[in-house]
């Protein structure tokens, strides 16, 4: 199982107008501050272009840098996947 999240790092901070859109959405899975550190949701996908555990579309992951084992990540885990995680 891959372990991947949702975000990597901290999207830059809403200034001037950008504060008040309120449908703005995530445009990137890496942003440049902090990028190795979990900032999102996490999942457990079969591998890299299939569907997370809980139907999370691949394309929307991105796989965490290092050895992180889904364990180490328990703050983040999507409920989903380790509800099928442990049914495995």
């Amino acid at each position: 199982m891959i372990v991947a999240t949702e975000r990597l790092g901290y999207p830059p901070p809403r200034t001037g107008w950008r504060r008040f859109v309120p449908w703005e959405s995530q445009v990137e899975l890496v942003f440049d501050d902090r990028p190795d550190e979990v900032t999102s949701t996490c999942h457990l996908q079969p591998d890299e272009r299939t569907a997370a555990l809980c139907g999370y579309p691949w394309e929307r992951l991105i796989r965490i840098p290092g050895d992180h084992s889904w364990t180490d990540l328990a703050a983040w885990q999507c409920e989903r996947c380790a509800k099928k995680a442990d049914a495995l």
